[in-house]
């Protein structure tokens, strides 16, 4: 084999080597975009996604989860007695005081315990605001309240 043999196969082996790298460089972008494309950016379903967890969204750093400081919150306002749909009042449930005084006579203190509850009907918001009943007994000046009825929840506002 002389000298221009040699050269020319070389050649000719260069050129298959290109298009195989050509080739290769091909398949290698394709496979890549394939490792970019999920199923928020393709139109492949969620469950060819794997295993892999979706990144998070950044955080501020030293941010807290919840309420953050500084932000004025918004609660319901208790409206005036006046202003109920309806007044239930809750009379306390023992007669009788732990020293053995009969309450039955005794009349509520003037203080009660009101709390509001804002019901949502089809059409109309009713208010119903409950009464809880105090008594002090005359005897030893133990306060007694009145039990919430089932109607109204615990977290009701005071």
């Amino acid at each position: 084999m002389n000298k221009d043999e040699i050269i020319a196969q070389q050649a000719e082996q260069i050129a298959k080597l290109e298009s195989l790298l050509e080739a290769a460089l091909a398949r290698i972008a394709e496979l890549e975009a394939q490792l970019k494309a999920n199923s928020r950016t393709s139109s492949r379903p969620p469950s060819s996604d794997g295993l892999k967890k979706a990144p998070a969204f950044p955080r501020k750093k030293g941010g807290k989860k919840g309420g953050q400081s500084g932000h004025k919150g918004k609660t319901l306002e208790m409206v005036a007695p006046s202003a109920a749909d309806r007044l239930v009042v809750h009379p306390v449930a023992e007669q009788k005081c732990s020293c053995g005084q009969n309450l039955e006579s005794t009349v509520p203190s003037i203080s009660l315990e009101r709390r509001q509850v804002f019901d949502l009907p089809p059409k109309l918001l009713q208010i119903e605001e409950h009464r809880l009943e105090v008594k002090h007994c005359p005897c030893c000046g133990e306060q007694h309240t009145g039990r919430r009825g089932q109607r109204l929840p615990q977290h009701c506002l005071l």
